[in-house]
């Protein structure tokens, strides 16, 4: 049997405060197990090391990852933010915001802007929902996400996109044959 522990690079990360076993595993820059993950929340360049030891040899690998800053990246009308009830507060600056004027259908607006190399954001006040499946398909290098504060649908410390799928939706979201795409920040009600 082998010990796998991984070092993120990312010393500012903090420390978890709920469901750490043993209080000497608290650091979110650590991880243990062959299958562990972290996220980034600052952008820059983070030197990873994962060490592997059966008790008796160890072996140690580093990795560089590059995190960039998505309002870099996305600047600009490369960002676009959507509302139905023409909310911007909390768009990134100089995002092209984009007025459904009350048509709450996620997927007609998605269908409307969608584009590679682009970052889409739904507003998180306004609850949406979505009358097909937000397929991705050839699509590459882009986030899907949200924007601003919500109001009723709270995770952790932050909010999300709320959304509810027309009945008979199996999957909300598909990315067959994306390439880079992310989706981030939804809340799915559930729409049988």
């Amino acid at each position: 049997e082998c010990f796998f522990a991984t070092d993120f690079g990312d010393s500012g990360a903090g420390t978890w405060a709920n469901g750490v076993q043993s209080s000497g595993l608290t650091s979110k820059n650590a991880g243990y197990g062959p299958v562990t993950g972290h996220v980034y929340e600052t952008p820059g360049t983070y030197t990873v090391t994962m060490s592997v030891t059966d008790g008796v040899n160890t072996v140690t690998k580093t990795g560089t990852i590059v995190v960039q800053d998505p309002d870099v990246v996305y600047a600009g009308d490369l960002t676009i933010c959507i509302s139905h009830s023409n909310n911007f507060t909390g768009a990134p600056s100089g995002a092209l915001q984009v007025n459904t004027a009350g048509n709450t259908d996620m997927y007609a607006a998605w269908n409307t802007h969608k584009a590679s190399n682009k970052r889409i954001l739904f507003c998180k006040a306004d609850t949406w929902v979505a009358s097909a499946t937000i397929d991705a398909g050839s699509l590459s290098n882009m986030i899907v996400g949200g924007y601003g504060t919500g109001v009723a649908h709270t995770f952790a410390s932050g909010t999300l996109v709320s959304v509810t799928p027309a009945t008979g939706i199996g999957t909300m979201f598909q990315g067959g044959g994306a390439t880079d795409v992310k989706f981030c920040e939804f809340r799915i009600a559930a729409n049988a």
